[in-house]
């Protein structure tokens, strides 16, 4: 191995030498060290243990048996010094130059032509999916074509039957994240428990999604039921943004005893009367009874659901029942039952329940029409105003509509063209039962603020129409058993319409409470009539276009 080159101390100090003297990193001067800085006899200094000198040749070494210590030398190679005759080894100034500019600069991790690699490898396979995605459109464009010269009186819009395949295959997560995020403020949730309510489901769906909006459903279906809501469902879930879930007993139901001695709990001795049943129909009354368990636990799974999952308002209603705002009756029809009501003290200012009336009226006249604003949207503007503010739970009075047929320039009105207004029970039927009184109106039905209410809560549930402690608070009269759940129609801003329908689709499911004299007794009725849910076809149609409107309306018939 050649030794280290040799250096003239009587010439000008050289590079390395320059680096050598001034690196504290390997070689300490014996001045600078403590150990060093005290002078001799002869007023020279000791030699530091770890300082360098000049060999008898004049090359550069280190003294004798001494070694470095700084730890980028100690992980150096012994190659990569080069041994002198006295056994002591040194660096080359090529060596020293490189690991001094690797301290004052270091590399970077990755150079710059492997960036530019992995660069041109991203572009590359970019480039590759766009083809791939281009192709896949040309290629369904042109089955479209073909299935509509073949078919031609089966053939759907093109754009929408696009729609539809973007819709079903290429909803992006984070499009669909966003959606939740937005929607989680601005819509509404929804537990519906139905048994053979296929015919009714689409309106039910249609309207809600409209006027609502109701983006969040969690659908059980009774397992009596002779059929399945399925298709329908996986239909508006690929073709809507809507988020709808398809529950089964196994999902919510208790089992074994615990069923039983929930059943024992329960009384039916009203609906038993009402359905004209005998004490020996026993499985027809086990039957009510585990519907009752069933209901119960529905909503009360349901609604956790629906917490967990950061969402707010939820309606708790029915396949023939419709959300609205409950605007002040044009022809001053309305009847108010003769009852005291305390008004919960929310405000300070607000202490007496003809002020809390007052200004529920004065809101009623201000009332937004179906489809020029979203339900939703008018509470989030008004979160911080009465009612909203002071009732997380709003039990909704019902309005009932009987099966009195109007004329069809009546019904057809306002409807477009291609739509059919006799299959739509929210078109057909507009006469409807006395405003505010029991009969026929009966019990509330109610919306409730998951994110005011604490998760206990939700483990309780009363029944369908008030179903948690707080509804049970909420305008309740003082005296009145019976009105006990019946709120004024003077007292709120929305309203529920429920809808009999025709014989035919009332007696389609199997269900002892429906009975053709029971029919009979509410069909008949005709306080007025009312058409302020009317405009919600129109504004669907414009909403999802009219091809598309066919298409998830089309199981009415």
């Amino acid at each position: 191995m050649a030794g280290c080159s040799p250096i003239d101390s009587s010439s000008r100090r050289s590079p390395v030498d320059e680096i050598l003297r001034q690196s504290p990193v390997f070689f300490r001067q014996g001045p600078l060290s403590p150990r060093t800085s005290e002078q001799l006899e002869d007023g020279t200094f000791p030699q530091s243990p770890v300082s360098h000198q000049s060999s008898e040749d004049g090359t550069l070494s280190r003294s004798s048996g001494q070694h470095l210590e700084d730890r980028t030398l100690r992980r150096k190679s012994p190659r990569s010094l080069e041994k002198l005759e006295d056994g002591t080894h040194c660096r080359s100034s090529k060596q020293f130059e490189r690991t001094y500019s690797e301290l004052k600069s270091p590399r970077s991790p990755r150079s710059p032509r492997r960036r530019r690699f992995f660069q041109m490898h991203q572009i590359v396979l970019i480039t590759f999916f766009v083809i791939i995605l281009n192709l896949t459109m040309f290629q369904f464009r042109e089955m479209i074509e073909i299935f509509n010269k073949s078919f031609p009186s089966q053939s759907a819009d093109q754009n929408t039957l696009i729609s539809m395949m973007s819709n079903t295959f290429g909803k992006s997560t984070e499009a669909k994240d966003q959606s939740n995020t937005e929607s989680n403020s601005n819509a509404f949730s929804s537990c519906l428990l139905i048994k053979d309510d296929n015919y009714k489901l689409p309106e039910w769906l249609a309207y809600h999604y409209t006027a609502v909006p109701l983006k969040f459903l969690i659908i059980a279906v009774d397992p009596l039921s002779s059929t399945s809501p399925r298709r329908i469902l996986e239909f508006w879930n690929t073709t809507t943004d809507m988020e709808i879930l398809l529950w089964d007993d196994e999902d919510f139901m208790p089992t074994g005893d615990n069923l039983k001695k929930e059943m024992e709990t329960i009384a039916v001795s009203g609906v038993i009367a009402k359905a004209e049943l005998s004490k020996t129909e026993a499985e027809k009354i086990e039957n009510i009874k585990k519907h009752r368990v069933r209901q119960r636990h529905f909503i009360s799974s349901c609604l956790h659901h629906h917490k967990n999952n950061g969402r707010k308002w939820t309606m708790l209603i029915d396949t023939d029942e419709y959300l609205m705002f409950n605007k002040i009756d044009k022809n001053r029809t309305e009847f108010v039952l003769n009852y005291t009501s305390p008004i919960q003290k929310v405000e300070a200012h607000l202490r007496d329940k003809e002020e809390w009336l007052t200004k529920i009226q004065k809101k009623r006249l201000d009332l937004p029409n179906v489809g020029n604003e979203r339900i939703a949207d008018f509470i989030e503007k008004n979160k911080l105003k009465l009612p909203w503010v002071a009732e997380h739970c709003m039990p909704l009075p019902r309005l009932f509509f009987g099966s009195v047929e109007s004329p069809d320039t009546e019904v057809q009105k306002g409807v477009p063209k291609k739509i059919d207004a006799s299959y739509f029970n929210t078109l057909r039927f507009r006469k409807h039962a006395l405003k505010g009184t029991w009969e026929h109106n009966l019990y509330d039905k109610s919306i409730v603020d998951l994110s005011r209410v604490r998760d206990h809560i939700l483990d309780t549930v009363f029944d369908a129409h008030r179903p948690l402690k707080p509804c049970q608070r909420i305008r309740t009269p003082e005296f009145d058993s019976v009105h006990s759940r019946l709120t004024r129609i003077d007292q709120t801003l929305l309203r529920v319409h429920h809808y009999l329908g025709s014989w035919e689709s009332y007696n389609s499911r199997n269900d002892t409470r429906r009975t053709r004299k029971r029919y009979n007794e509410l069909a008949n009725v005709d306080f007025g009539s009312d058409d302020d849910i009317r405009p919600w076809v129109g504004k669907f149609v414009e909403k999802v276009g009219s091809q598309s409107a066919e298409l998830l309306l089309d199981t009415l018939e």
